[in-house]
């Protein structure tokens, strides 16, 4: 028998005997497990782990604390064992990690979708380790998949069950799971409207025009012919006045206020205005803000 097949021979006998440092290792490294293909199982009931998978990472971690412990008479096995394992396995992740990062959206997406379908977890494992380009090109191929319109209204409280609602659901949350975010917003929001990528305008100072602009436009129009109508000043006595609230030039606000709009305005006898929008509110707004033409206005108000 050869040294090299002595080794393996004690590498496969270590693999049995050292279920406790693997297990250690495992734990310690969930993306490493998904990247790695290699699990950690555990019996509450009757308080043992185990593992199951591909046993390479393993074995190689193995022999990699034999040989340190060739060079270290004084160190402990079983704690080379533990972190060479642990070594192993993060190696293996993080280039397995950078292979996926040069990958294009188009190329990711059918694996991630097949893997949603089977277990979304380890897909929110993988999509975790994607770069921000890669995320927002995600988000655009499945908003074009899912959707004609530019809007799309996500619960963001419940986890959707067909796989690329999920996917297109779980790439927002994991955002707003963030700690950074959270406390900004002082939450997750329960409600979100995803917008298309590309179908929000920036004015000529490159500021982001507000998505719902036009549908503001119509508010306070309505709310200076209350304040008119009740004898008062208007805060916003002109055109001008609406765009500059809106961020947006003359021209663009009076384009907006001759556009259909199909918001609900009702006065509320004090000089304000109550207002009623939905989805396809929304939806208008962003078309009117992209330049896109309907009818002419039918008047909602």
């Amino acid at each position: 028998m050869s040294d090299e097949e002595r080794k393996e021979l004690v590498v496969s006998k270590l693999v049995e005997l050292c279920t406790e440092e693997i297990v250690w290792a495992l734990n310690e490294d969930l993306a490493g497990q998904v990247f790695c293909n290699v699990w950690l199982v555990v019996d509450y009931k009757h308080s043992k782990a185990g593992w199951f998978g591909d046993a390479s990472v393993l074995r190689a971690g193995i022999s990699r604390a034999l040989c340190r412990k060739l060079d270290d008479q004084e160190a402990d096995i079983v704690t080379h064992i533990r972190n060479g394992v642990a070594q192993e396995l993060a190696d293996r992740r993080d280039k397995r990690i950078k292979k996926l990062r040069g990958r294009k959206a188009t190329e990711i997406l059918p694996d991630l979708l097949e893997l949603t379908s089977r277990n979304p977890h380890i897909a929110a494992v993988f999509t975790d380790h994607l770069t921000n380009h890669q995320r927002s090109d995600l988000k655009a191929l499945l908003h074009d998949q899912l959707s004609d319109k530019s809007v799309i209204y996500i619960r963001m409280n419940q986890e959707p069950e067909e796989p690329r609602m999920w996917l297109y659901w779980y790439l927002y949350y994991s955002e707003f799971a963030l700690p950074e975010n959270k406390r900004k917003m002082r939450g997750i929001p329960r409600d979100l409207l995803a917008i298309r990528r590309g179908a929000v305008r920036a004015n000529k100072h490159g500021e982001i025009i507000m998505p719902l602009g036009p549908m503001y436009a119509k508010v306070f129009e309505k709310q200076k012919s209350e304040l008119n109508r009740l004898r008062r000043r208007p805060k916003n006595p002109g055109v001008n006045k609406i765009a500059e609230s809106l961020g947006v030039g003359h021209d663009t606000a009076t384009r907006w206020l001759n556009e259909d709009v199909p918001v609900k305005l009702e006065p509320n006898g004090n000089g304000g205005v109550y207002y009623t929008f939905n989805l396809d509110t929304i939806q208008r707004c962003i078309e009117i803000t992209a330049g896109k033409k309907r009818g002419p206005k039918s008047g909602h108000q």
